[in-house]
């Protein structure tokens, strides 16, 4: 089973207790706080083939906050250890609001990744 910590690390819990290596820590990028951080998790549906997993969490970039959906891929060389450096930046959206994120990630029917985006109720053209 694997554990997303809103602080930025991805853990592997197997037979009751958490292995000691993180699978994934981002905490370095990642901004956390109040209903900001690691947020979502999603693996590929070809995830036992390609080895990739899909990311949602929260950054400060150029002074601005921002939400990023990004690829990543499991170690060659260990399964419980996602390559850090693998990282593949998907989409970034500008955040203006800090709280009310959702974070989840899902796959639809043509198998590409969804993710649940919030629009402004003033106009739907606006992400938040």
């Amino acid at each position: 089973m694997f554990v997303v910590q809103q602080g930025g690390a991805i853990r592997i819990a197997a037979n009751g207790s958490l292995v000691p290596a993180p699978f994934l820590d981002i905490t370095a990028k990642v901004d956390t706080g109040g209903e900001k951080g690691l947020l979502g998790l999603a693996f590929h549906p070809q995830f036992p083939q390609n080895h990739l997993f899909y990311v949602h969490y929260d950054r400060i970039f150029g002074g601005q906050m921002e939400s990023v959906i990004a690829e990543y891929q499991v170690s060659a060389s260990d399964p419980n250890l996602a390559d850090p450096n693998s990282e593949r930046i998907v989409l970034t959206q500008v955040q203006p609001f800090a709280n009310h994120k959702g974070g989840q990630i899902v796959f639809g029917p043509s198998r590409v990744a969804r993710n649940l985006v919030v629009r402004s109720p003033q106009s739907l053209a606006v992400f938040l």
